[in-house]
């Protein structure tokens, strides 16, 4: 994902004029093995907490930056910011899915690339990700 933020913007400065990366959850959790834990492997009572937490952390930073477009890198992204914003009456903002680039999806390791420019493109805001998005 960051190589192709950095082919598309160039430099910091292009993709953060118009780009803020917010991550939904900022913990990382791990099993004894070592395993990376995701939200959606938690028990459900102890994910609904974290996500109310989530949520509002969430809805707070959308309101606080006039935020107008959300990309859920993953479905499950894309669910909590859906479910964030009708929660606090703000469906006018829209919201759309980038294919998660993890290597244990199996279409990500098949162009993945290509796949995300396309769903930047069709959801029509790739340009936010490149110099002079408004011009």
């Amino acid at each position: 994902m960051w190589a192709l933020l950095k082919e598309l913007s160039g430099t910091p400065q292009v993709l953060f004029s118009c780009v803020f990366l917010h991550n939904y959850c900022p913990l990382f959790f791990l099993k004894d093995s070592a395993k990376n834990v995701t939200p959606p492997e938690l028990k459900v009572k102890e994910r609904a907490r974290l996500e109310g937490i989530c949520d509002d952390a969430l809805v707070k930073t959308i309101k606080l930056l006039g935020v107008e477009h959300i990309v859920g890198v993953g479905n499950y992204a894309t669910d909590r910011a859906r479910a964030a914003l009708l929660k606090a009456g703000m469906e006018s903002v829209q919201v759309c899915t980038l294919m998660h680039p993890s290597p244990v999806n199996p279409a990500a390791n098949k162009g993945w690339r290509d796949i995300a420019i396309k769903q930047l493109t069709d959801n029509n805001i790739i340009h936010y990700f490149q110099s002079n998005p408004l011009g």
